[in-house]
């Protein structure tokens, strides 16, 4: 069963940090002195929420309530994961993130829970690898995470806010991407070795082909090869005994949506293990574009070459790559009607794949990074979609008034009931429905028919989520190169 909470007065979210309660609740854990004279509709959404799924009911309405009780106890490790890609909005250069991120008055709210959780007895850690050349300082400084994490400092209840990030990237003054060393996770990092379970099995023929975007192709093949499947994990990730997923919902070029099972994407501590497209086109073995192209060939090859020059902080060789990029790819245009490229398209077949696997190993790697055959640590869902992004996203999003948020320990069933919700068809969205697979590393025991959905909203409550009509859905206007694709017919 997955859980929903719509208030259709929540509209925006608070913007006074440290985004404390508007009301003081009998469980509150800081007392009357830490409420906040704005409303904060944001709070009292994930109060609901905890309440409407059952947890501790009996204590509910007493200073004794501990939602989070029943999988976080004291001495654990406690990870949240927000989705913190960005720190501005690409579609429009606006530093706006309320459809870009995971807002942190979400945050705010699930962190009073943990602590009342932990009694005080524990660790506390919001991480997440943003995407390369994001300025995670300037990110929390915008959003109001830095608010969230001196409050709680102050109060003798520190919670670590961790950039996962080996690397950083800044733009020089001719654009290019210049690569810088950052500190990383403090707990380190450790290889996870896939052991023939990797969903990219099905494609190591095409391993050397393996890319992402902006990324030395070259490193890929260290993780990828024609015998097995690896990934550089974030130690804090793997330290945890509870991972809390937090991610935004938004459309996603190169996945169709985004949502919980997405967001372990940022797990990790270098994107250049993470294949994201494979390159060339269908024809080819690819799924980068759909048809053979001359000229996308010679673009990417300089593209590939430019990256190389960018990471390795020559300059004079980006540039000159990039301008002959720039110049293939007007050819292409010219030359074919397949607008495709990067993998940011419906055909993508690599996305899914890597995505189930970081997934894999956020339920089934233990402490060391060794798959088990259990479950190694709960993991638990809570999706942001008060303000959503649709059309471009992840990282070009347009702000989609929602008004809802969502949960549940099944990730497969939240992230299908929240496709279902956007007016998308699950079964067009590789990534959800392939997550319902028979695997012997499982990550659901539901099929798509059986998941059912919890709502204050009368329509939604008690259906299933596949069944929903259009009219009942949210109507996600989805990326241009998904578009005809991902829709529901009715």
């Amino acid at each position: 069963m997955i859980h929903i909470e719509h208030d259709r007065k929540v509209l925006m979210y608070p913007s006074t940090t440290p985004f404390h309660p508007s009301e003081l609740y009998p469980e509150y854990p800081w007392g009357a002195e830490y409420l906040s004279s704005e409303k904060n509709g944001v709070y009292a959404m994930v109060r609901n929420l905890l309440h409407r799924m059952g947890l501790d009911r009996e204590h509910f309405g007493t200073s004794g309530w501990n939602p989070l009780g029943a999988f976080i106890t004291p001495g654990m490790t406690v990870l949240l994961k927000p989705n913190m890609v960005l720190h501005f909005n690409a579609a429009d250069n606006s530093p706006n993130l309320d459809c870009v991120i995971t807002h942190p008055s979400l945050v705010r709210a699930v962190l009073d829970y943990v602590r009342v959780a932990l009694q005080g007895q524990g660790t506390i850690i919001v991480g997440d690898a943003p995407l390369q050349s994001c300025d995670y300082a300037r990110l929390c400084a915008l959003s109001g995470h830095d608010a969230v994490r001196d409050f709680f400092r102050d109060r003798g209840a520190p919670v670590e806010y961790v950039d996962f990030r080996q690397v950083r990237s800044a733009h020089n003054a001719y654009g290019i991407l210049e690569t810088v060393g950052g500190p990383g996770d403090p707990r380190g990092y450790t290889v996870v070795d896939m052991h023939g379970y990797s969903a990219l099995k099905d494609k190591r023929s095409m391993s050397k082909n393996f890319r992402v975007t902006n990324y030395d192709h070259r490193v890929m093949r260290r993780y990828h090869t024609e015998a097995n499947n690896s990934f550089l994990i974030s130690g804090s990730a793997l330290a945890a005994d509870v991972i809390i997923d937090m991610p935004k919902v938004k459309t996603h070029k190169k996945a169709g949506m985004t949502a919980s099972l997405k967001n372990f994407i940022g797990i990790i501590g270098h994107k250049d293990c993470l294949p994201h497209h494979t390159k060339g086109s269908t024809q080819e073995g690819g799924d980068e574009y759909l048809n053979s192209s001359l000229w996308k060939s010679h673009a990417v090859f300089c593209e590939e070459w430019h990256n190389i020059f960018a990471l390795g902080n020559q300059t004079k060789c980006a540039r000159f790559m990039r301008k002959i990029a720039s110049a293939c790819w007007s050819r292409a245009v010219l030359s074919s009607d397949d607008p495709f490229r990067e993998g940011s398209w419906y055909g993508n077949d690599t996305i899914w794949r890597t995505t189930l696997d970081l997934a894999r190993i956020a339920h089934f790697a233990d402490k060391e990074g060794v798959l088990r055959p259990t479950r190694q640590r709960t993991v638990f869902a809570l999706a942001d979609a008060i303000i959503a992004g649709e059309k471009n996203g992840p990282l070009h999003p347009v702000a989609k008034q929602c008004s809802l948020i969502a949960a549940g320990f099944d990730l497969p069933a939240l992230d299908l009931t929240l496709a279902s919700l956007m007016g998308f068809a699950p079964e067009k969205i590789p990534t959800v429905i392939r997550a319902f697979d028979a695997h012997p590393l499982a990550l659901t025991e539901l099929t798509p028919d059986t998941v059912g959905i919890s709502s204050n909203v009368p329509q939604w409550h008690n259906a299933k989520a596949k069944n929903l009509a259009l009219e009942q859905t949210l109507r996600f206007v989805p990326p241009e190169a998904w578009q005809g694709h991902i829709e529901k017919e009715n």
